[in-house]
This record gives C-alpha cells, sequence and structure tokens, in this order.
C-alpha cells in the first residue's frame, strides 16, 4: 500500500453522519503518531422470522 496523506475528512464526516443517521456509531483507533489508524462501525440490524 502506498502511505496516503491529506485530504479535507469530508469523506469521513459524511460516512459518520450516515451511520448515526441508522442507529450506529463510528471510532478510529491509532497506536500513535504515524502508525496508522483503523476506523470501526456498528449498525444495528434487525432480524425478521420467514414467512411462512
Amino acid at each position: 500500500m502506498s502511505k496516503f496523506s491529506g485530504g479535507s475528512g469530508r469523506g469521513l464526516f459524511i460516512a459518520k453522519k450516515i451511520i448515526e443517521a441508522h442507529g450506529g456509531r463510528v471510532w478510529a483507533e491509532s497506536e500513535g503518531e504515524g502508525k496508522g489508524s483503523m476506523f470501526t462501525f456498528t449498525l444495528p440490524i434487525e432480524v425478521k422470522s420467514p414467512q411462512a
């Protein structure tokens, strides 16, 4: 992978708004400066029983 730096952050902002609008959450984790970041999200799901 190539090292990428920069961007305006709009993509993460938009993703966060969409995820939160659906009842989910998004967060970032990092081991420190220059180590990269991991972005994780969760979304609630509703499991429906099959119709007979």
